[in-house]
């Protein structure tokens, strides 16, 4: 739903890997404030604040060797949560 969170969580089979997430294929800008990357062990996540019909678009969280990607759908009264479970 607009205005509401919406998160991607992808969990990998190694702990503390680097990650990389992309929005249509441009690096997501951490620094706006729009944005919260959480890492615990072997999970990582994408949180995108008050989500609005723009952030609509594919996500794709990128490690050196793998890379998985799911879709945000945002609507007027239901936002997407989307796990992504990568090994």
């Amino acid at each position: 739903m607009e205005k509401q969170e919406a998160t991607f969580v992808c969990e990998v089979s190694k702990p503390n890997q680097t990650a990389k997430w992309l929005c249509n294929g441009v690096e997501v800008n951490i620094a706006s404030g729009r944005y919260e990357v959480k890492v615990d062990g072997t999970q990582h996540s994408l949180t995108i604040k008050n989500a609005e019909k723009s952030d609509q678009a594919q996500y794709t969280v990128v490690f050196a060797d793998v890379t998985s990607a799911a879709s945000l759908t945002v609507t007027g009264k239901f936002h997407s949560l989307m796990r992504i479970y990568t090994k």
